[in-house]
Parts: C-alpha cells; structure tokens; sequence
C-alpha cells in the first residue's frame, strides 16, 4: 500500500490531460479581396466600329441629283447684261410672218425660229457662207417690200454681211441689197435695217456673204416691211 500515493498522482495528472480542453484553433484569414481586372482588350477585326457623330453623318450624305422637272429651262442663247435686243429701228408696222412658209438651204429644222417673233429663237444653218447657205420666206402672193430688219448672231461679236434677193416665182432671183451688214452678237446684237427700192415680190431671200468667224451662220429675227 505504500504506493497508493503514487498511483493516484499518476492517474491526476492523466485525468487532467484528458479533461483540459485545447485551447480553439486560430480563426482562418479572410481569403483576399480579388479586384476584377480590366475588359479584355477584343482584337482589331472584332472591335466594335465606334458610332458616327452628327457631323460624320451629314457629310457622308450624297445630294439628291435634280429629277428634269427641276431643272431650269433656258433660251438657247444666254444673253447678257445688256437689253437684248437693241430697239428696232422706227418705222411702218412690218408684215405678219408667223403664219408664212420659210425654208432654208442649210439648217432648214431651226428657219422658223427666224420668223416668229420670239428673240430667243434663231434660224441655225450650223456651217459657214456659201452657195447652200440661205433662208427664204415665202409672203403667199405678191407685195410690195422695200425693206428688211434682220438681226444677227455671231459669236464674238463681229460684223456680219448678207444680200437680200427677192423673186415672184422662186426661180427668178433680183438683188436689191449687196453687202448690207450688221453686228452679230450672242448677247447684244444690233438690228441691221435695210431699205431698198420698192419691188413686188412673193419670195424674199437672205442670203449670208461673210458671218465672222464664218465657221457657222445663225439669225435671231427678220421683218419684211413694205
């Protein structure tokens, strides 16, 4: 028995490892904060195309073209800032010709333009002087014509020289003016008056000798006047 003391301090000190807790475990340390990295940056081919700002969008616009009903219409001539055409000489009324019959040896399409009365339209005979190169205005029946007032078109302006004939039967030709002359013009003409002797004629024939630059022929308006 005398090692009972032994035995119970042995069994104490067993007894107080079992029943004395340890102490708790340190608490796990918060994970890190994870900070989102920035968008990757997409390749050049996929990247979206950035939108075009207002102005980007109103220069980029075509201009509707014009439809032909919104086209401005012009004489066929454009005339210039002077009155056109100068004032035509005083005198006796001047025969009716728009209802008349009028032929041309060259550019006979455009003669008409010649006659009826309108300034801004012109016989063209589109080629220089010569023997094909004339307009006649046929009155119907015979009257009497002594003069003639013709204005030229010539571009540049230049002199512009003609003789008149005139005939009963449109074969039979007499010259009553040679060489008569006004200014041809595209912007400013001036009316060329002629006055001869007094004749009965049917047919009366204009018949250009030097038009400028004689490389095509053109008239804006002809008065018979008896």
């Amino acid at each position: 028995m005398r090692h009972w003391p032994l035995i119970v301090t042995s069994l104490l000190l067993v007894g107080g490892c079992v029943v004395t807790p340890a102490a708790p475990p340190d608490p796990p340390s918060a994970a890190p904060t994870q900070v989102p990295s920035a968008s990757p940056t997409l390749p050049p081919t996929l990247a979206p195309t950035p939108a075009p700002t207002p102005s980007a969008t109103a220069s980029a616009t075509p201009t509707p073209t014009p439809t032909p009903s919104q086209l401005t219409q012009v004489p066929e001539a454009q005339h210039g800032a002077s009155p056109f055409p100068s004032p035509s000489p005083a005198g006796e009324a001047a025969y009716n010709l728009a209802g008349d019959v009028v032929q041309a040896g060259a550019g006979n399409e455009t003669a008409r333009g010649a006659i009826d009365g309108d300034l801004y339209t012109e016989w063209n005979a589109r080629q220089g002087v010569g023997a094909s190169t004339w307009i006649a205005i046929d009155l119907g029946t015979n009257e009497t014509v002594s003069r003639v007032d013709l204005l030229p078109d010539a571009s540049p302006d230049a002199l512009c020289y003609f003789n008149i004939q005139t005939s009963t039967d449109g074969k039979q030709w007499t010259t009553v003016a040679q060489d008569a002359h006004g200014l041809g013009s595209n912007s400013a003409p001036a009316w060329a008056s002629v006055k001869f002797t007094a004749t009965n004629a049917r047919y009366v024939r204009i018949q250009p000798t030097d038009w400028g630059a004689r490389s095509w022929v053109a008239v804006w308006e002809i008065k018979l006047y008896p």
